[in-house]
């Protein structure tokens, strides 16, 4: 019946359906697109009544014609569960592997197979977010902004370029037109800390000192917005 192709679909959930006159219909239902994927969908419609409807559930794997890139995508769960330091998600980053705490040229960064932090590559929602020389994003996002993101430490496509360690890939939220609320709380005190180490030793057992050192972090924050949802049509 012929090809088509469908370019910069954003992530989500999908539905897809084939139907000509004299022939079944045919559905693919609860199709789910990540960030950087791309997908053969094939039909095969058969002759039927014109109220014939054929619908395939999607619990069988989807062709993806990308498969060669060698990577990890933290999902949406992932970002909203998982701590991470000062709710920057792109620690979440080290959870793919081969992706290490590096330095870069200005501190903290992350180390790609070994690259330093420099070498990396930044997009979100498609446009280039790389503090250059540095290796690190140009403005650093919470994690309630971000939907999923891709990890890619190699054999990643040359649209990305620029990057001999490894790509981030981004993707912000987006709502619809249900509202929802979100709040999250940190908090951390000397009063539960150990007294550490005074750096020296007794008859063979080490000191410690009195107290631990003061200390007091409280963090808290939240949104109030439209569901971010991955839901398409």
């Amino acid at each position: 019946m012929g090809q088509y192709f469908l370019p910069n679909l954003p992530a989500g959930r999908y539905e897809v359906s084939a139907e000509l006159q004299g022939f079944r219909i045919e559905r693919r239902t609860d199709l789910v697109l990540q960030i950087g994927q791309e997908v053969t969908i094939d039909f095969t419609l058969k002759v039927g009544g014109l109220q014939e409807t054929v619908t395939v559930a999607a619990e069988t794997r989807i062709l993806e014609t990308t498969n060669n890139t060698i990577g990890t995508i933290i999902s949406k769960d992932e970002i909203d569960d998982l701590p991470t330091v000062e709710r920057d998600f792109s620690s979440l980053a080290k959870l793919a592997p081969g992706v290490t705490s590096g330095v870069g040229g200005n501190g903290d960064s992350l180390a790609m197979n070994g690259q330093r932090g420099f070498s990396n590559g930044f997009f979100i929602d498609g446009a280039t977010a790389e503090w250059q020389y540095y290796g690190k994003q140009s403005s650093t996002l919470v994690q309630d902004w971000i939907q999923e993101f891709q990890v890619m430490t190699n054999s990643f496509s040359a649209e990305f370029g620029t990057a001999s360690g490894g790509i981030l890939n981004v993707i912000t939220r987006s709502g619809t037109n249900r509202f929802q609320g979100r709040g999250y709380a940190f908090f951390r005190d000397a009063t539960f800390d150990s007294a550490p180490f005074a750096g020296s030793f007794t008859n063979g057992r080490p000191d410690y000192l009195d107290e631990a050192a003061p200390f007091s972090q409280q963090r808290v924050g939240g949104f109030l917005g439209s569901k971010a949802k991955r839901t398409s049509s």
